[in-house]
Parts: C-alpha cells; structure tokens; sequence
C-alpha cells in the first residue's frame, strides 16, 4: 500500500508539464544519473548542431551557461570543466546522460538545434536527497490531554500522510503543519494504538511507526475503583470481627443479649455494604466494559450473598432468634461461617477489580486482563481455608464439650460424697 501511494505521488511530482508540453520539470536524487532526451527522429537529418544550457537563478538573478556542444562533423562535444567525465553525450539525436547529479546541477536545461531552441525538450532537473531516520515524537501520553506527534525525516519531504492501524486517520484528529503533525484533542483510551507517519518526495519514501499508550483513569471508571475500595475495607470489619468471635466464643457467651444483638448487627451491616458496594462496582464495571464471563458470573454470587445477609440480619434482630442462636451452636457456626466467606468474597473481587484498573492504567491502551483469572484459584483457596477453620473449630468444640461434661461429673459425684456423708451428732463430737 506504501509503494502504491508511493508511486502515485511520485508520478505526480516527477514529470509536470506546464502549458502545452512547454516544460518539463524532473527529481532526481543526489548521486543518480538523468537522461535529456535529444530530437525526434523526423528532424534528425535537419540538425546541424546541438546546445545544451542550462538556466539558473530566479527572473531578478538568473544566470545561463553552456552545458554541451557538438558541431556535425566533430569527433567529439565541447564540454565544460565540470562536466568532463559525467557527461555521455549522443551525436544521433543530442542527447545526453549527466552522472553523479550534485545540487549545483539543478536548473533548467533547454535544447538548441541550429541556433534555434526547441521547447519541447525543455527540462527544470531538481535534485533532492532521499529520506531516512524518520521518527515520531509525542508531546504527551496523559488522558484528556492534547496530544502532538510529529513527524521528523532526514530530508525534505515533499508530503506526509497518517495512518492509524493500518488505515486511515479520521475525525477528530487534526493535521497541521503540512501534515506533519498530527493533534489528537481531549486524548481518550479509544485513541490508542499504532499510528504511522509515511513522508514522500519524489525520490523516496521512508515510514515511522509509534504505538500511542494514553495513560490514566477515565472519569466514568472512578467509580469502580472507589466502589471498589470501598467494598474493600468494609468487608475487612466483619470479616475480623466474625474470625475472633468464632475462636472467642467461650468468652463472648457471657455477654448479654443486647450485646449480642448490636455486635452482630455491626458487623452484618458492615458486611452488607460491603455488598452493596462490590455489586455497583461490578456493575458498573459490566456496563463501561462488557460483560466477561467471570464478571457476571461474580455479581450473580453478590447479588445471592446481598439477600442472604440482608435475611439474616432482619432475623438476627428478632430476639426469639437471638434465643435460638445462643442457645445452638450449630446455627450459629453456619450464620459466622457465612457472614466470613461474605467477607472474603468481597475481599477477592475488590481485589481483582483493583488489580485490573491498576494493570490498565500502568500499561495504557494494550492491556492483557489476568487479573479476573485468579478469582477461582482464590475461590478454591477459599473452600481450602474455611474446610480447615471447620474442622478445627468443630474438633476444639468437642474437646470443650466433653471437658465440660467430665467437670460436671466430677462435680456431681463429689456433691454425692458429701452428701452421703452426715455430720456426727454433737454429742458425740463432746465425747
């Protein structure tokens, strides 16, 4: 695609006929050869003698010198200096080869035959250098910026065009500086990418490419990232708060019901915003971003945890529940299990969530999501974990509990002694 449009401004730029063939205007770059063609072969017969001159310098300082001549008859064209041994020239027609084309060669070369100038073989050569080292500097990479690239090339381009992956720039990218530069205005995440810049003249052709990465976080997605914190650190409370009660239970069970019943209101009612706070987050998440497997899979498990802990927090305030919660151990393991895998839940995908933004916002534009793999290893962890917790609580209760019946035997049965064993009379003791 380069060399096509390559070749089509070269072809614009390499010959330009201006008014009925009068000239012909030709680059060529430096340390390459021209051709100046001579007569047509009708008029051949007719040409006694050839002169080339060249033209330089504008209409207020222009200078002409001779560039060639050749009498008929000669052996061989009267030359210049500077010319001996770059010059091929062709009695036939009178045309030549000019080798090693150096600046000082521009001008506008015209053709006499017999004293008499033929315009049809007039010729404005323009030497240019071919291009290279091109390059892309930007001014800025920071979301909602202005963004500038700009295109440098060693050489004089002739014209530049912009590319973004591959395919035309558009709207609302601006070109300026004769297209050198290219302004991104209020640069957004969807403006990343692989931009290229293709410099031309009319003898070469040389490409840059830069990969644009805009970092920062888009308005729209803070309130992800707080929701996220959020979420964070209030379900760090109960799930704290849940773990000492379960292994301080023996002490706890001292306390009276009201106590009981704003503890365990506290910590239900921290774990429900901490809910609340993850569901908005995924949910907000879902609609900037898509709705990836495992995103929509974590807010329907929220959305279950939510009514669960909301259910058991209305029936924690009943005080007949209250009741039979203190008095079943077995209810109340399951309500402080669940109140902890609430908790933890929260904790990993508050954590995966932050970990994506903070991945996005350090690697811009390309971006290889990882993070929402690690939710189910850290769901695995988690059957792990509370699969020990359970044992170890249920082997620690049962050791409490046969040491508290034992102690009630030993208990009873020296109560039994001493009430089987009655005091003497007091008679006897005086005796």
């Amino acid at each position: 695609m380069c060399c096509l449009l390559w070749l089509s401004l070269v072809l614009s730029y390499l010959i330009e006929v201006n008014k009925g063939q009068e000239k012909m205007e030709v680059y060529r770059a430096s340390g390459s050869s021209m051709f100046f063609p001579g007569v047509p072969e009708d008029d051949r017969d007719l040409a006694k003698f050839f002169q080339w001159e060249v033209c330089r310098g504008n209409a207020e300082n222009e200078t002409t010198t001779g560039v060639v001549q050749f009498h008929a008859g000669d052996t061989k064209p009267s030359l210049l200096k500077k010319y001996i041994g770059r010059l091929d020239f062709f009695p036939s027609n009178g045309s030549f080869v000019l080798q090693n084309l150096t600046s000082s060669d521009e001008g506008l070369y015209m053709l006499f035959i017999n004293l008499r100038k033929v315009t049809a073989q007039t010729v404005r050569l323009q030497i240019t250098d071919q291009l290279s080292k091109a390059s892309i500097l930007s001014n800025s990479s920071s979301l909602a910026s202005t963004i500038s690239l700009t295109c440098d090339v060693s050489g004089k381009p002739h014209g530049y065009q912009w590319q973004k992956d591959g395919k035309e720039i558009s709207r609302p990218h601006q070109l300026m500086n004769r297209n050198r530069s290219l302004i991104i205005p209020s640069a957004r995440k969807g403006d990343c990418g692989t931009y290229t810049c293709i410099a031309i003249n009319p003898v070469s052709f040389t490409q840059a490419d830069y990969t644009l990465t805009i970092y920062g976080i888009p308005p729209e997605q803070i309130v992800i990232i707080v929701a996220s914190f959020a979420g964070l650190i209030l379900s760090l409370v109960p799930f704290i708060g849940l773990i000492r009660l379960c292994w301080f239970k023996r002490n706890t069970r001292q306390a009276s019901l009201r106590q009981y019943k704003l503890l365990f209101l506290s910590l239900f009612s921290s774990n429900i915003l901490s809910l609340v706070a993850i569901f908005t987050a995924l949910a907000f998440w879902i609609v900037l971003k898509g709705a990836a497997p495992m995103s929509v899979v974590a807010i329907c498990f929220v959305a279950i945890l939510l009514i669960f802990a909301v259910t058991a927090s209305i029936a924690i305030w009943n005080p007949d529940s209250i009741r039979r919660f203190l008095g079943n151990t077995s209810f109340r393991a399951s309500l402080d299990v669940s109140g902890i895998i609430c908790s933890f839940i929260v904790i990993a995908i508050s954590v995966v969530i932050l970990a994506e933004e903070i991945q996005q916002n350090n690697q811009g534009c390309h971006v290889i999501i990882l993070a929402w793999s690690t939710l189910a290893p850290l769901m695995v962890l988690l059957v792990i974990i509370f699969s020990v917790y359970f044992v170890i609580w249920r082997c620690g209760d049962g050791a409490r509990s046969q040491g508290e019946q034992q102690g009630g035997r030993e208990l009873q049965s020296l109560n039994g002694i001493n009430a089987d064993q009655e005091p003497e009379p007091e008679y006897l003791q005086r005796s």
